[in-house]
Protein backbone atom coordinates (compact mmCIF):
# COMPACT_ATOMS: atom_id res chain seq x y z
CA UNK A 1 0.00 0.00 0.00
CA UNK A 2 3.05 2.32 0.76
CA UNK A 3 4.16 1.68 -2.84
CA UNK A 4 0.60 2.28 -4.52
CA UNK A 5 0.64 5.83 -2.10
CA UNK A 6 3.75 6.64 -4.01
CA UNK A 7 3.20 6.11 -7.42
CA UNK A 8 0.33 7.75 -6.58
CA UNK A 9 1.60 11.29 -5.03
CA UNK A 10 3.91 11.02 -7.85
CA UNK A 11 0.84 11.07 -10.80
CA UNK A 12 -0.30 13.81 -8.68
CA UNK A 13 2.40 16.03 -8.92
CA UNK A 14 1.84 16.56 -12.89
CA UNK A 15 -1.23 18.11 -13.59
CA UNK A 16 -5.59 17.49 -12.89
CA UNK A 17 -5.44 15.36 -16.37
CA UNK A 18 -2.81 13.10 -15.73
CA UNK A 19 -3.92 12.79 -12.09
CA UNK A 20 -6.87 11.76 -13.31
CA UNK A 21 -5.67 9.29 -15.98
CA UNK A 22 -3.60 7.49 -13.66
CA UNK A 23 -6.54 6.93 -11.06
CA UNK A 24 -8.83 5.54 -13.44
CA UNK A 25 -5.93 3.22 -14.77
CA UNK A 26 -4.99 2.21 -11.41
CA UNK A 27 -8.76 1.18 -10.37
CA UNK A 28 -9.08 -0.61 -13.32
CA UNK A 29 -5.93 -2.53 -12.76
CA UNK A 30 -6.47 -3.01 -9.18
CA UNK A 31 -9.79 -4.30 -9.25
CA UNK A 32 -9.37 -6.73 -11.80
CA UNK A 33 -5.80 -7.93 -9.98
CA UNK A 34 -7.75 -8.34 -7.00
CA UNK A 35 -10.37 -10.85 -8.57
CA UNK A 36 -7.22 -13.69 -7.99
CA UNK A 37 -7.75 -13.09 -4.25
CA UNK A 38 -10.72 -15.67 -4.56
CA UNK A 39 -7.95 -18.30 -6.40
CA UNK A 40 -5.58 -17.08 -3.35
CA UNK A 41 -8.23 -17.98 -0.70
CA UNK A 42 -9.47 -21.15 -1.72
CA UNK A 43 -5.71 -22.55 -2.72
CA UNK A 44 -4.48 -20.89 1.56
CA UNK A 45 -7.13 -22.65 2.76
CA UNK A 46 -6.31 -26.23 0.92
CA UNK A 47 -3.39 -25.98 1.30
CA UNK A 48 -3.14 -25.65 5.08
CA UNK A 49 -5.94 -28.19 5.81
CA UNK A 50 -3.72 -31.14 3.81
CA UNK A 51 -0.66 -29.61 5.28
CA UNK A 52 -1.90 -29.98 8.64
CA UNK A 53 -2.20 -34.24 8.17
CA UNK A 54 1.36 -34.25 8.70
CA UNK A 55 2.07 -36.94 6.20
CA UNK A 56 3.24 -37.64 2.51
CA UNK A 57 -0.23 -38.02 0.97
CA UNK A 58 -1.10 -34.21 2.40
CA UNK A 59 2.25 -32.96 1.38
CA UNK A 60 1.28 -34.69 -2.29
CA UNK A 61 -1.75 -33.38 -2.54
CA UNK A 62 -1.33 -30.09 -1.30
CA UNK A 63 1.34 -29.74 -4.14
CA UNK A 64 -1.34 -30.68 -6.57
CA UNK A 65 -3.30 -27.72 -4.96
CA UNK A 66 -0.48 -25.30 -5.93
CA UNK A 67 -0.04 -26.61 -9.09
CA UNK A 68 -3.94 -26.43 -9.78
CA UNK A 69 -4.06 -22.95 -8.52
CA UNK A 70 -0.97 -21.43 -10.22
CA UNK A 71 -2.02 -22.54 -13.51
CA UNK A 72 -5.85 -21.16 -13.04
CA UNK A 73 -4.18 -17.94 -12.09
CA UNK A 74 -2.29 -17.86 -15.46
CA UNK A 75 -5.48 -18.34 -17.22
CA UNK A 76 -7.34 -15.72 -14.89
CA UNK A 77 -4.70 -13.27 -15.64
CA UNK A 78 -5.10 -13.90 -19.83
CA UNK A 79 -9.14 -14.08 -19.07
CA UNK A 80 -8.62 -10.14 -17.34
CA UNK A 81 -6.49 -9.24 -20.31
CA UNK A 82 -8.69 -10.23 -23.33
CA UNK A 83 -11.43 -8.99 -20.83
CA UNK A 84 -10.50 -5.50 -20.33
CA UNK A 85 -9.04 -5.17 -23.89
CA UNK A 86 -12.77 -5.87 -24.91
CA UNK A 87 -13.85 -3.50 -22.61
CA UNK A 88 -11.97 -0.56 -22.93
CA UNK A 89 -11.49 -1.23 -26.66
CA UNK A 90 -14.78 -2.50 -28.14
CA UNK A 91 -17.14 -1.17 -25.37
CA UNK A 92 -16.95 2.28 -23.80
CA UNK A 93 -15.75 0.96 -19.97
CA UNK A 94 -13.55 3.91 -19.94
CA UNK A 95 -16.51 6.39 -20.67
CA UNK A 96 -18.05 5.25 -17.12
CA UNK A 97 -15.37 7.19 -15.46
CA UNK A 98 -14.67 10.26 -17.01
CA UNK A 99 -16.13 11.86 -20.38
CA UNK A 100 -13.24 14.54 -20.81
CA UNK A 101 -11.61 13.87 -24.34
CA UNK A 102 -7.84 14.82 -22.61
CA UNK A 103 -8.11 12.32 -19.60
CA UNK A 104 -9.56 9.71 -22.41
CA UNK A 105 -5.70 10.51 -24.46
CA UNK A 106 -3.71 9.62 -21.30
CA UNK A 107 -5.75 6.98 -20.47
CA UNK A 108 -5.13 5.46 -23.73
CA UNK A 109 -1.65 5.82 -23.15
CA UNK A 110 -1.78 3.73 -19.83
CA UNK A 111 -4.17 0.98 -20.69
CA UNK A 112 -1.75 -1.02 -22.54
CA UNK A 113 0.18 -1.33 -19.24
CA UNK A 114 -2.94 -2.22 -17.30
CA UNK A 115 -3.98 -5.20 -19.48
CA UNK A 116 -0.19 -6.46 -20.29
CA UNK A 117 0.32 -6.96 -16.11
CA UNK A 118 -2.58 -8.93 -15.80
CA UNK A 119 -1.09 -12.32 -15.90
CA UNK A 120 1.93 -11.38 -13.64
CA UNK A 121 -0.38 -9.45 -11.32
CA UNK A 122 -2.89 -12.57 -11.35
CA UNK A 123 0.26 -14.81 -10.56
CA UNK A 124 1.80 -12.70 -7.84
CA UNK A 125 -2.19 -12.65 -6.25
CA UNK A 126 -2.67 -16.14 -6.06
CA UNK A 127 1.03 -17.08 -5.00
CA UNK A 128 0.42 -15.25 -1.60
CA UNK A 129 -2.24 -17.26 -0.95
CA UNK A 130 -0.16 -19.95 -1.87
CA UNK A 131 2.35 -18.70 0.55
CA UNK A 132 0.08 -18.08 3.94
CA UNK A 133 -1.20 -21.46 2.93
CA UNK A 134 2.41 -22.87 3.76
CA UNK A 135 2.41 -20.45 6.78
CA UNK A 136 4.74 -18.33 5.40
CA UNK A 137 3.82 -15.14 7.15
CA UNK A 138 6.92 -14.15 8.24
CA UNK A 139 8.36 -14.71 5.43
CA UNK A 140 5.89 -12.89 3.40
CA UNK A 141 6.45 -9.59 5.39
CA UNK A 142 10.45 -9.89 4.62
CA UNK A 143 9.81 -10.56 0.49
CA UNK A 144 7.28 -7.56 0.44
CA UNK A 145 9.86 -5.05 1.88
CA UNK A 146 12.41 -6.65 -0.41
CA UNK A 147 9.39 -5.90 -2.87
CA UNK A 148 8.93 -2.55 -2.58
CA UNK A 149 11.41 -0.90 -1.59
CA UNK A 150 13.05 -1.34 -5.35
CA UNK A 151 10.19 -0.41 -6.86
CA UNK A 152 9.53 2.27 -4.82
CA UNK A 153 12.80 4.26 -5.37
CA UNK A 154 12.78 3.13 -8.96
CA UNK A 155 10.01 5.40 -9.50
CA UNK A 156 11.35 8.10 -7.47
CA UNK A 157 14.58 7.84 -8.88
CA UNK A 158 13.08 7.72 -12.49
CA UNK A 159 10.88 10.73 -12.03
CA UNK A 160 14.32 12.11 -10.57
CA UNK A 161 15.56 11.65 -14.09
CA UNK A 162 12.67 12.57 -15.89
CA UNK A 163 12.57 16.14 -14.58
CA UNK A 164 16.28 16.43 -15.22
CA UNK A 165 15.66 15.25 -18.60
CA UNK A 166 12.76 17.46 -19.88
CA UNK A 167 10.28 14.59 -19.98
CA UNK A 168 6.32 15.15 -20.56
CA UNK A 169 4.13 14.30 -18.21
CA UNK A 170 3.41 10.94 -20.16
CA UNK A 171 6.73 9.80 -19.81
CA UNK A 172 6.57 10.54 -15.93
CA UNK A 173 3.70 8.63 -15.93
CA UNK A 174 4.91 5.79 -17.83
CA UNK A 175 7.53 5.97 -14.86
CA UNK A 176 5.21 5.45 -12.53
CA UNK A 177 3.53 2.20 -14.38
CA UNK A 178 6.68 1.15 -14.80
CA UNK A 179 7.84 0.85 -10.73
CA UNK A 180 4.29 -0.94 -10.43
CA UNK A 181 5.01 -3.89 -12.33
CA UNK A 182 8.37 -4.06 -11.13
CA UNK A 183 6.44 -4.25 -7.51
CA UNK A 184 4.65 -7.23 -8.99
CA UNK A 185 7.11 -8.87 -10.95
CA UNK A 186 9.12 -8.89 -7.40
CA UNK A 187 6.29 -10.22 -5.92
CA UNK A 188 5.89 -12.92 -7.87
CA UNK A 189 10.12 -13.91 -8.38
CA UNK A 190 9.95 -13.61 -4.43
CA UNK A 191 7.94 -16.03 -4.34
CA UNK A 192 7.95 -18.19 -7.20
CA UNK A 193 11.67 -19.17 -6.77
CA UNK A 194 11.67 -20.46 -3.82
CA UNK A 195 8.53 -22.04 -4.41
CA UNK A 196 10.10 -23.69 -7.57
CA UNK A 197 13.11 -24.88 -5.10
CA UNK A 198 11.20 -26.02 -2.04
CA UNK A 199 13.52 -23.40 0.15
CA UNK A 200 11.84 -22.17 3.11
CA UNK A 201 8.91 -21.85 3.91
CA UNK A 202 7.98 -24.01 0.77
CA UNK A 203 10.01 -27.07 2.25
CA UNK A 204 6.90 -28.13 4.07
CA UNK A 205 5.95 -29.55 0.38
CA UNK A 206 8.96 -31.76 -0.04
CA UNK A 207 7.55 -35.38 -0.36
Amino acid sequence: MGAFAVATGLAARTDAVHAAAHQIAFQLWLASSLLADSLAVAGQSLIARELAHGDARGRRYATDVVSRVTNLSLLLGMALATGLTVGCYILPLPRLFSSDMEVMSVLGLLLPAVIATQPLNALAFTLDGVLYGVNGFKYAAGAMIASALPAVAAMLLGMQAAGALGWTFDGRLLVVWGGLALLMFLRFATIMVPLRNLWPPFDKLRP
